[in-house]
């Protein structure tokens, strides 16, 4: 559901590239799962005595971080693979933000306590928020 923001604004903006708005569709889909499972992570407690089978819940702590650090892995990498659409800013941005979700799952992985999840889930959110201030930066400058 969240990947139809990107969809939706790109449209609403009077985009005529859905390659592109599908590109950051994609990028917000596969940040979607490491933000919310450090989240449930770092509750995941409550989601069982909720009954609410969030994958921390559904399987090992130690399972759990290391799917959060390869979805961090793959954004990062889609990231980066979006810069022919965009320019030197984004370049710039995108490629110095990366070590952000990188280290903070990094983190997560080798010390997955109540802090490093919250420190990850934080992460992820400042690092996507950085990328569409690169984006708007790069197609503004």
């Amino acid at each position: 559901a969240g990947s139809c923001a990107a969809l939706a604004g790109w449209s609403a903006a009077g985009g005529s590239h859905p390659l592109e708005a599908s590109l950051l569709a994609a990028l917000v889909f596969l940040w979607t799962p490491s933000h919310f499972w450090s989240y449930a992570l770092l509750h995941r407690e409550d989601y069982q005595r909720a009954c609410l089978p969030m994958l921390p819940v559904t399987i090992s702590r130690g399972w759990a971080v290391s799917l959060i650090l390869g979805h961090s892995a793959a954004v990062v990498a889609l990231s980066l693979a979006l810069t022919p659409l965009f320019g030197t800013i984004y370049l710039a941005g995108a490629s110095a933000s990366a070590l952000l979700p990188l280290w903070a799952s990094w983190r997560l992985l080798r010390q997955p306590d109540p802090e490093a999840a919250h420190f990850n889930f934080k992460a992820s959110g400042v690092y996507l928020g950085l990328l569409f201030l690169f984006i708007l930066a790069d197609v503004l400058f």
